[in-house]
């Protein structure tokens, strides 16, 4: 197609009025009635650039009116023409790619945007994002990215889906190194997007870049941006996998009270591992005691017990296992050996002679050997206090 040239329009004054009158028209936008003049002035005796400025007002009411192809028709007759003033020219060039565009003829629509950029002494941001979003739709994306890096770096101020499409370019063609920055942007623009905040973290963990991985999404999930159940269990993996289980587990039970996770078996279980992994054995024994509430099963509390009889904490390891032994369980020795071992340390002989020998009675030949033992220390510990009292006048 030829270039535009700087021609002086040479009207003359009939048609200059008919011209004028079409004009008012559009202005009130009476684009029927204009449609109808123009017919008319088309059919008269005109000189190049006469018909060829009647054919552009054409094209423009009937892309107006939704008459694409009629529209496009006009147009291209336009500027075959060769007639046009170098403004004219480039601003039919423009119309006529969008409208090819439309019509999904995208290679057609691209040569003719790039005949405008030759000749448009400054093309705006809105124009290069035009050609990348048409490159991108004919998947050629290498063609597409310069023209859509121009287009945010001409922009007065940043257009969230122009960098959503250069984002998406470099995530398909597997650049997430690329991405990277151009997330960060966005984010300091638009930081209360959990899309973002996703795709970073999957940017870096493309990376093989876990700690990078897990800093976004901390960072993500301390502002209130990652909602979706999936994230938030991959999040309590990742806290896991870098040996900072308290916070696993907080953000695991903070979601399960929120409701966002279920209060299940599933999830309660794998919360008393984390707090166990942890040394947490407050919360885990707290953990427990929503899975007994649940199961009814007395060898929730006797793990309970075990964990108490670890920390020292003797009288309530005694009630874990006396409460393991109500509920049932499948082995009673153990929670009975357990119960007998926390009234020991509590000084509680008497009782806790009367466990063992229970278990000397019930048990295996282990469990017996072992209550033999605590028997053993029981009696001395009650001889001794006896023989105490005595010789103090007791």
């Amino acid at each position: 197609m030829p270039a535009p040239r700087d021609i002086i329009p040479e009207v003359s004054d009939g048609i200059y009025l008919k011209i004028e009158t079409v004009g008012k028209l559009l202005d009130d936008e009476k684009f029927d009635r204009a449609l109808v003049e123009m017919r008319q002035l088309e059919k008269r005796s005109l000189n190049k650039y006469e018909r060829a400025a009647v054919w552009q007002m054409i094209g423009y009411v009937n892309g107006v009116l939704g008459n694409t192809r009629l529209a496009i028709e006009h147009f291209e007759k336009a500027l075959a023409a060769q007639a046009l003033p170098q403004f004219a020219h480039q601003g039919v060039l423009y119309s006529l790619a969008s409208l090819y565009s439309g019509e999904g003829e995208f290679q057609r629509a691209i040569d003719l945007l790039q005949l405008w950029f030759q000749y448009e002494d400054e093309p705006a941001a809105d124009a290069h994002m035009l050609m990348g979003s048409w490159y991108v739709a004919l998947s050629q994306y290498d063609d597409a990215l310069p023209f859509i890096r121009k287009a945010i770096m001409l922009s007065e101020l940043p257009i969230e889906s122009w960098y959503a499409l250069e984002v998406n370019i470099h995530f398909s063609q597997g650049n997430y190194a690329e991405a990277v920055p151009i997330l960060k942007s966005m984010l300091s623009y638009w930081p209360r997007r959990p899309r973002y905040w996703n795709m970073l973290a999957d940017a870096y963990l493309q990376l093989d870049n876990e700690k990078a991985t897990l800093d976004v999404m901390m960072t993500a999930y301390n502002n209130s941006q990652v909602t979706d159940t999936q994230r938030i269990m991959a999040l309590v993996g990742l806290n896991m996998a870098h040996d900072t289980p308290f916070t696993a587990g907080s953000i695991l039970e903070n979601e399960m009270i929120a409701g966002v996770l279920p209060d299940d078996l599933v999830n309660l279980k794998t919360l008393l591992q984390i707090w166990l992994s942890a040394r947490e054995y407050g919360h885990a024994i707290a953990t427990i005691e929503k899975i007994f509430a649940i199961e009814n099963d007395g060898s929730w509390l006797l793990r309970a017990a075990k964990i108490q009889v670890k920390t020292g904490e003797w009288r309530r390891a005694g009630e874990s296992a006396e409460r393991a032994l109500d509920a049932g369980v499948d082995n009673p020795v153990s929670a009975l050996l357990l119960q007998g071992m926390a009234l020991t340390e509590l000084g509680e002989f008497a009782e806790a002679l009367v466990i063992f020998r229970k278990v000397a009675a019930m048990g295996d030949e282990e469990e017996q050997q072992v209550a033999a033992a605590w028997i053993r220390y029981a009696e001395e510990e009650i001889n001794y206090q006896q023989q105490f009292a005595v010789a103090s006048g007791k």
